[in-house]
């Protein structure tokens, strides 16, 4: 490796560069590299292996990884396609970059669920539910829904068998066909047709008859059996048996029938799919019958979504605890509606329903008569809301009714999203809707435990090996606690992100680009050894994996790493390092490195001592982390519980397995778990909704448990999450923070805006008059493109400033509206350091981490953890009074292990204000710094729902069953787990969890060993 110390000539256009070389016999070259903050960079990516790139964040992986290398990648496909394609690649984007050599071609798998439509599931995004819709439509037999009745067409192979089973040697059978008469064919005409086909005998009356003789009797017979021919049975007559009974259902449309002539007994043939004991007509399996988004298969009563908007029950009865007398019933609770209280009141007098008795304690019978009874006297609040919302009385009806409505799961296929005939299709007693319903371990043990004779195992065994495969690397991604029937739009981004690997992997595509994007995100590190299996896996088939990331563990298992910073935005963009990740034997016990250009990624050049070729340039982050020589410090002392709690009784959603979980007050607490161990369903669906009904009388539904103590003991409940802070280019982290209006203020306080007339309005861009009108101020244009996903480009007219150009004309202090958002958040604090509306309102970005963002950056470009830690610095804003619960899922999400100690100061002075901090989280360093930890498990979907753990982090080491516990130890530092007071020569006094002091560190640093920063 080779790194030229700053000043030396550099690539292309350059005096002062960035170049890494590698000795790898095929690598991609990237000369020249300026995209966004990188700095003239030029380096090389083995090919066929895996690397990682890291920094912090802001300090150019994503520059890198995507707009310059995925986006090239990009170009070379969209050149290789029609010449419609080609037309736009002039308007395509072209990375900033002088060259790129040895590119592949490039697919790109991001942190981000794009998906909104409810048809996608988790096996349809990884077409394990087709292959399950081919097996299901080989080697499935139909049974009747109403009977249980094995359903099949009969041929006459088997017609024959049944005959020579249930009947003696030497009795005398007849094969007959029905025959029905037409509007045209009726009556003696019909019998002398069938004769003259050679048909001369009928059954009639339980005999056989000469229709010729009996013609005028058989003329008033609705339907004519005629008979086809005449057996003694034995084993000599089979083929004969056979041929006959394939006659009688091609002339009798496919229905035919086998009579002994002695006892007269009949057995029914039919070629269709009908019951032979009810009757019912089902249909033959095939692969569009059983798609919930074919109209052949789909759910009449749901159209395939599995779910519809109905009138919910949770929504109309919110509170269990409540009765009848004190308004349970919620739409006639208000005094609008007494007399529909009144009416409800008389008529449960009569029936003997109590009205003083708890929602909860009645019988289900008597809930049903207060919601669905239809009676001369009386009628259920379900059907008075259906008649309010289809017949409104006043205008505002319709609305209170839909008040009460909810998407609920469909009654008429019970969630699979499939018609009847489909669900009577069944593979040893498996239905596909039952399959796609379990966890992903469950649905493949049923698969795997499947016995196929050898003739289907001929028609769909390479179905059923790719189907188990696929089923593999969905384990394999730590994904196994989903559903296959899980819609799409409700997974994580890590979530889907996994999904799309998945894909790849059972692609087994070979000689690709795979650029992905912190694929351990949402991952507990028990799941993180499947990813990098998975990863090195991709990379063995001979892709080229190149993963943006910050989880330690995933970079030590890099063939390659390539380190950005040394901080974030213009400060960034500079390579720290490059070469094989450096192992903790790098670092000696006094901290320092054994070699600098371990330490610092900088191979010396020929006459280059090592010390001044480490100190040619800032240490890394990540070699540090990496090596051991800095870690996130843990708190010197613990917040012990007070008095206020929260308490959830028997919560029992999902997986929860009716625990008692308490949650102390004003503390920093965190729930852990594996994936699926049920966290997200304990802390936001159950906890936060009935925080959310109680404190604002009814916005959340109080079911899923018993009942919720302590909520008295809190203001109000905020939750942030990684949703987009906005759904459209014109939200940015400016306008959520409510910090454009000034800046509009002030450029219509400037005398060429006063000169013009022009007031703040101009300078928006969501009002007509200062935006772009070809792009309505979106600074984007949509291409339609009719073979692939439609192509966002820069609008040619105002070049992506969204501002029309006599707008952009006026100024302030030198820079214009689209100049002003094209600051970073670091360049707009030194810009408007004497505007306290907008530097103390900037300055709370810049203290989460996000220097870096762009003022008008679109919020669709922002990762859902730049997404989260804008809404946690508009929360730094204040202004809320009272105790305030802020629920976090998974805040480190996109954060390098230096940002993180950012965060978790954050977060304390949050608590150290008087609130409550409640974090879902899989990071160790988070952990390890909560005053209290809920730990659920042990395991995820079936196995997990049940509290392993609960208090400070300590106590997760002392139970054998906390898997987070195993991890959680190395983290603590100490082998006892003791936490340190301040002055004790651990966390208090700026000593690293590994014994290592981060205050020795700087000092090595200036001493030119580049052990840490």
């Amino acid at each position: 490796m080779e790194l030229p110390p700053p000043g030396a000539p550099g690539p292309a256009r350059a005096s002062a560069a960035d170049t890494v070389g590698a000795s790898w016999s095929e690598a991609i070259t990237i000369r020249g590299a300026r995209q966004h903050n990188l700095k003239n960079l030029t380096l090389e990516i083995p090919k066929g292996r895996l690397t990682g790139i890291s920094g912090v964040s802001g300090s150019g992986k994503s520059s890198l990884a995507y707009d310059t290398l995925y986006a090239e990648g990009q170009r070379c496909y969209v050149e290789s396609l029609s010449t419609y394609a080609r037309q736009f690649l002039e308007r395509l984007e072209k990375p900033d970059v002088d060259a790129i050599d040895g590119i592949q071609p490039a697919i790109a798998i991001r942190q981000r669920n794009t998906v909104k439509s409810s048809r996608s599931t988790v096996g349809t995004a990884t077409e394990i539910y087709d292959y399950l819709r081919l097996l299901f439509s080989r080697v499935g037999e139909v049974v009747c829904l109403d009977c249980g009745t094995l359903v099949q067409p009969d041929t006459p192979d088997a017609a024959a068998a049944t005959a020579l089973r249930r009947w003696p040697a030497g009795a005398r059978l007849l094969v007959t066909f029905p025959a029905r008469p037409t509007a045209t064919l009726q009556g003696e005409e019909l019998a002398r047709r069938l004769m003259a086909q050679g048909y001369l005998r009928a059954w009639l009356d339980g005999a056989v008859v000469l229709m010729e003789e009996e013609h005028a009797r058989l003329a008033r017979r609705d339907v004519l059996e005629v008979v086809a021919d005449r057996i003694v049975l034995e084993d000599a007559a089979r083929l004969r048996l056979a041929e006959g009974v394939e006659a009688a259902l091609r002339a009798g449309g496919g229905s035919a029938a086998l009579i002994e002539l002695g006892s007269g007994e009949r057995v029914a043939l039919s070629d269709r799919m009908t019951c032979a004991r009810c009757g019912r007509a089902w249909e033959a399996p095939t692969a569009q019958l059983l798609s919930f988004n074919s109209p052949q298969g789909a759910c009449a009563a749901c159209n395939g979504f599995g779910e519809k908007l109905e009138f919910d029950e949770q929504r109309i009865v919110r509170d269990l605890d409540r009765t009848l007398a004190t308004g349970a019933v919620r739409p006639w609770a208000s005094e609008a509606f007494r007399t529909e209280f009144q009416r409800l009141t008389a008529a449960c007098r009569r029936r003997a329903i109590p009205l003083e008795a708890a929602w909860r304690k009645l019988p289900r019978r008597q809930q049903l008569f207060v919601l669905e009874a239809v009676e001369i006297d009386f009628t259920g609040v379900i059907p008075w809301l259906a008649s309010m919302r289809s017949h409104p009385a006043k205008e505002g009806h319709r609305f209170y009714a839909r008040r009460y409505m909810a998407r609920t799961r469909c009654r008429a296929c019970e969630g699979t999203r499939l018609r009847p005939e489909a669900r009577a299709v069944r593979v040893q007693g498996h239905e596909i809707g039952a399959i796609a319903e379990l966890p992903i371990p469950q649905a493949l043990a049923a698969l795997e435990a499947l016995t196929l004779t050898p003739s289907q195992l001929v028609t769909a065994g390479d179905v059923l090996h790719e189907l188990l495969a696929r089923l593999r690397f969905m384990m394999g991604m730590g994904l196994g606690y989903l559903m296959l029937g899980r819609a799409s739009r409700t997974l994580s981004g890590g979530e889907m992100q996994r999904i799309h690997l998945s894909n790849a992997l059972s692609s087994r595509l070979v000689e690709t680009l795979y650029v992905l994007d912190e694929p351990s995100i949402g991952l507990h590190p028990a799941d993180t050894h499947r990813l990098i299996r998975s990863l090195r896996e991709l990379a063995d088939l001979g892709n080229t994996v190149v993963v943006v990331e910050h989880d330690m563990d995933v970079l030590r298992a890099c063939d390659h790493l390539i380190d950005l910073g040394p901080e974030p935005g213009a400060r960034g963009g500079h390579i720290l390092y490059a070469g094989p990740p450096p192992t903790a034997a790098a670092t000696t016990s006094a901290g320092t490195t054994t070699s600098a250009a371990a330490a610092t990624g900088a191979g010396a050049t020929p006459g280059e001592t090592e010390s001044a070729s480490a100190a040619a340039r800032p240490a890394s982050f990540t070699c540090a982390y990496l090596t051991g020589a800095r870690s996130v410090p843990r708190r010197a002392q613990r917040r012990t519980p007070g008095r206020g709690r929260l308490t959830l009784v028997r919560a029992r959603r999902h997986n929860l397995k009716s625990i008692d979980a308490t949650f102390p007050l004003g503390l920093f607490v965190c729930v852990t778990g594996v994936s699926g161990s049920g966290k997200s369903t304990l802390v936001t669906e159950l906890l936060h909704a009935a925080l959310t009904g109680q404190i604002s009388g009814g916005v959340g539904a109080l079911h899923g448990f018993d009942a919720l103590r302590g909520a008295e003991n809190v203001a109000q409940t905020v939750l942030v999450d990684q949703t987009p802070i906005g759904r459209s280019a014109r939200s940015n982290p400016v306008t959520y923070l409510q910090v454009l209006s000034a800046i509009r203020e002030l450029l219509a306080a400037t005398a060429e805006a006063r000169k013009r007339g022009w007031t703040a309005g101009r300078f928006s861009f969501n009002v007509a008059g200062g935006r772009c009108p070809t792009c309505q101020g979106m600074g984007e244009v949509v291409v339609e493109m009719h073979f692939m996903a439609d192509i966002t480009m820069p609008c040619e007219d105002c070049r992506g400033r969204r501002f029309e150009p006599s707008t952009l004309e006026v100024r302030y202090r030198g820079r214009n509206i689209a100049e002003i958002l094209d600051l970073t958040v670091d360049e707009a604090i030194n810009f408007f350091g004497d505007v306290p509306a907008i530097g103390s309102k900037l300055w709370l970005l810049q203290r989460v981490g996000l220097g870096y963002l762009k003022l008008g950056q679109p919020a669709g470009t922002l990762s859902g953890g730049e997404s989260q830690r804008i809404k946690i610095a508009r929360e730094l804003l204040g202004g809320r009074k009272g105790h305030t619960l802020y629920v976090l899922d998974e805040p480190t999400t996109g954060l390098h292990p230096e940002d993180i100690r950012k965060l978790i100061q954050v977060l304390d002075d949050l608590v150290e204000e008087g609130h409550t901090v409640l974090v879902i989280e899989h990071n160790l360093d988070v952990i390890k710094n909560a005053d209290y930890v809920l730990d659920l498990g042990p395991g995820g979907g079936p196995e997990g729902g049940e509290i392993v753990v609960a208090g400070p982090p300590e106590s997760l080491l002392e139970n054998e069953r906390s898997v987070t516990g195993r991890y959680l130890r190395a983290a603590l530092g100490n082998g006892d787990g003791r936490v340190g007071t301040a002055g004790d020569g651990t966390a208090g006094d700026g000593i690293a969890g590994d014994g290592t002091a981060s205050d020795r560190s700087t000092s090595a640093e200036t001493a030119g060993d580049g052990s840490a920063a």
